[in-house]
Parts: C-alpha cells; sequence; structure tokens
C-alpha cells in the first residue's frame, strides 16, 4: 500500500496533497507495529523522496516544502496519537484486570464470612436446641416427681 502510494506521489505534482494518503498505512499497522514511530520515519523517507523525485513543475519550493513539512508533521501526529491510544488500550486492560482481582478478591471474603456466619448460627441453634431440652427435662422432673422438693438456705 506505502508502495503505491509513494508512485503516486511521485507522478503528481507537489502541490497535491498525495502526502495525506501516507497516513492510512499507519492506522492499519499499528495494531500490528511494535513501533509506530518507526512507521512515521518511513512516511518521512517518502515523503522527502518524493519531494525529491517528483517530476518538475512551476510550484513554488514555498509552498511545494509546507506541503511536504505539513506531510511530515502529519505522520508524526498520528503516530503520536496512535501511541496514546495504544498506552490507552494497555492501561486499561490493566484496570479492568485489576478490578477484576479485586472483586474476585473481595467475593472469597465475604464468602468466607458468610460460611462463618453460617457455621456460626448452627452452632446458636444447636444450643438454643439444647437449651429447650435441657429447660424441658427439668420441667418435666420438676412436675412429674412424686415426692416435694424443699429450697431452703441457713
Amino acid at each position: 500500500m506505502s508502495a503505491v502510494i509513494f508512485v503516486s506521489d511521485i507522478l503528481t505534482p507537489l502541490w497535491y496533497d498525495v502526502w495525506i494518503l501516507y497516513l492510512i498505512p499507519p492506522f492499519f499497522m499499528y495494531q500490528f507495529a511494535k513501533q509506530p514511530y518507526a512507521c512515521s520515519a518511513v512516511v518521512i523517507l517518502f515523503v522527502v523522496a518524493g519531494s525529491f523525485l517528483s517530476p518538475s513543475n512551476n510550484t513554488p519550493l514555498t509552498h511545494s516544502l509546507i506541503n511536504r513539512l505539513t506531510g511530515i508533521l502529519g505522520g508524526w501526529g498520528v503516530s503520536f496519537l496512535l501511541m496514546q491510544i495504544r498506552h490507552l488500550q494497555v492501561s486499561l486492560l490493566q484496570n479492568q484486570n485489576e478490578l477484576k482481582k479485586r472483586v474476585e478478591d473481595k467475593t472469597a471474603e465475604l464468602s468466607q464470612a458468610n460460611s462463618a456466619l453460617q457455621q456460626d448460627i448452627a452452632e446458636r441453634k444447636r444450643i438454643e436446641e439444647e437449651l429447650r431440652d435441657s429447660e424441658e427435662r427439668y420441667r418435666l422432673f420438676f412436675h412429674e416427681t412424686p415426692i416435694g422438693i424443699f429450697n431452703y438456705d441457713t
């Protein structure tokens, strides 16, 4: 794709803004490229080579230099933005992983607390049942005993 853009850049006069087409490959490549800045360096080489290899015409030098300088700045601007997007994606992924880990940790803590509460509730129910059984035995013992019981102190 870059070669096609380069050939079209060489064949058009310098005052055409064909250099803007150089910004297309970095958009497609930034997911695969480890260093988008290297892609921008290649774009700069193409832009500079295109300015020297383009057919001569009556375009003022100032206009063609401004055109090419805009291309170079555009390439670096795109690379900078692509790197910012990549950093934001990495940061977002790290934050999502951290949040997922926190949720898992808190869920584990709540699960342990829930388990402890269920054990506590089961223990209390067992104790209450034993207390009711003890009270019922005492009541039966007191009401069903055929002899009298005296309670006195010194």
